[in-house]
């Protein structure tokens, strides 16, 4: 599958859904075999679901940098999941990939 694909696949589930009032999406081609894909959800309650993902084709779908952020209509933190090389986190099995809540930073 073509990165431009992957990404037009994500929007159409995206727009499919009930639960989903609006989708944005924005897709930054660098090369040939490298995009980088940001989004925003705005769901049927009114939290916000902000993302950004790096992808490379190498010749499979590599997803390299990412980071869901979902927050309420008032800007409150449900929950982030992401894989940049927080310090908090290196002593995690999971590192670099690890989940922010309100509660702090988990596996």
């Amino acid at each position: 599958m073509l990165l431009t694909e992957y990404a037009r696949s994500v929007h159409g589930l995206l727009a499919s859904s009930p639960h989903v009032a609006s989708v944005s999406l924005s897709i930054d081609e660098r090369t040939t075999k490298a995009i980088y894909l940001r989004g925003t959800v705005v769901f049927v309650d009114q939290s916000v679901l902000r993302f950004k993902e790096f992808l490379v084709a190498d010749p499979a779908i590599r997803k390299v940098k990412y980071a869901y952020h979902w927050s309420t209509r008032d800007e409150n933190l449900l929950f982030r999941y992401d894989n940049a090389a927080d310090i908090t986190a290196r002593s995690f099995r999971t590192f670099p990939h690890h989940k922010h809540t309100p509660s702090g930073v988990h596996e």
